[in-house]
């Protein structure tokens, strides 16, 4: 860690004595080795060159963090995940590297939606450097693989889970063995950002799990940086269209975390509810049986009370929704309203018992047995959250 502190300094120095060394840089090598925004302003190679390496050195190496975060080498038992006590980090500063964590986890999810905006805006408005650079970001970040830092996801996970009030990971099954089968994750609800399903991949991988993060194609695809942060977490991406999840089981030598309510479920989120979109969700089912994974059934309690929503054309949204266009009006925290709002209750995920789905003997599995084992899941998450919740007043809603 030291030696990338050093390498990360040496980068930007670097950077820095080629563009001053080199003859008529200013005018020659401009638009080749600055990053032209389209904006009257341009990056200089040194900022695009060594920011990752000086981001990456200042959440590592941060005075204080080394007492209360500690990264292990060895895969931990099975014992829960709670809140992370940073009482050793300097107080004057904790309420900042908190709000940074958060604003990286915010900042991924809005470039993945403003990337093929800007995307377009370049090409209508003939910004071809921009367009050039967007691009070889996301060649590097979208198709290469980044080595895995232990400690870079102990201290951003360590970060977010801070700014809730409450925080806990409880398993209900043992440790993972190597005799076992790849399981398929199932997380429930949606919520807004999916926020716990995250936090469940960097804990599993603390664990000593090898897990897949499935997400929309659009994050897969269009964020080049979510793919890069996983990277160093240690957790792959999958993309959520059928073709790539079905190559990744049939890989073997992963467990899935999937979502599984999607987009529809996400339209539901109701902040007070607890509503769940299965009865049509077949699909998981089938990859289960026809791959031999077995499906936990997760629920992240909490989840659905991080933002507040508003039924605002609910018919309409439900609609879109069916055609991958998620559109939901919320707002979170008073004073930084893309951040979740801090409830008593914090955030609580609890991972039930792997269910042992009938194995096809063929491709496709029947529809009797597709239908009983995806009543047998439904009925084994339906048990987890009456066992876990603590609000006897709020019933899980199935649709």
């Amino acid at each position: 860690m030291q030696n990338l502190r050093i390498l990360s300094s040496k980068c930007c120095l670097m950077a820095n004595r080629v563009s001053t060394s080199l003859p008529n840089f200013d005018s020659v090598f401009r638009k080749s080795i600055f990053v032209d925004t389209g904006y009257a302003f341009k990056l200089p190679l040194p900022v695009v060159t060594g920011a990752p390496f000086s981001i990456f050195s200042i959440l590592s190496f941060y005075p204080g963090i080394t007492k209360p975060i500690i990264c292990q080498s060895a895969p931990r038992a099975a014992e829960d995940d709670d809140k992370p006590d940073l009482s050793a980090f300097p107080e004057s500063s904790r309420g900042l590297f908190v709000f940074l964590c958060w604003s990286l986890f915010i900042g991924v999810w809005i470039s993945a939606l403003v990337a093929p905006v800007f995307m377009v805006v370049c090409i209508v408005k003939g910004w071809w450097d921009g367009l050039l650079t967007f691009m070889l970001v996301w060649l590097a970040g979208g198709l290469l693989g980044f080595p895995h830092f232990p400690r870079f996801a102990e201290v951003v996970t360590s970060g977010i889970e801070s700014w809730f009030t409450k925080f806990k990971i409880h398993h209900e099954h043992t440790s993972k063995t190597s005799t076992d089968k790849p399981t398929i994750y199932c997380y429930h609800p949606h919520g807004l950002f999916s926020i716990g399903a995250g936090l469940l991949a960097a804990n599993l991988v603390r664990r000593g799990e090898k897990v897949s993060l499935v997400t929309s194609g659009q994050m897969r695809w269009f964020n080049p940086i979510l793919k890069l942060l996983l990277d160093m977490a240690g957790i792959d991406i999958v993309g959520a269209s059928p073709s790539e999840v079905r190559a990744a089981m049939a890989k073997g030598d992963r467990s899935l975390i999937l979502v599984i309510g999607g987009y529809e479920e996400a339209v539901m989120t109701k902040d007070g509810e607890e509503n769940i979109f299965i009865n049509s969700r077949l699909g998981f089912v089938k990859y289960a049986m026809r791959y031999n994974y077995t499906l936990t059934p997760v629920y992240a309690f909490g989840e659905n009370d991080l933002y507040e929503c508003w039924d605002i054309a609910k018919g309409f949204r439900n609609l879109l929704a069916s055609w991958k266009i998620p559109i939901v009006f919320f707002r979170g925290d008073s004073w930084f309203p893309l951040f979740p709002i801090k409830t008593d209750e914090g955030m609580k995920i609890v991972v039930g018992e792997p269910v042992h789905v009938t194995a096809a003997h063929t491709r496709e599995p029947t529809p009797d047995q597709l239908a009983h084992s995806h009543q047998e899941y439904v009925s084994q998450l339906v048990q987890l959250y009456d066992r876990n919740n603590e609000n006897t007043n709020r019933k899980l809603m199935i649709h």
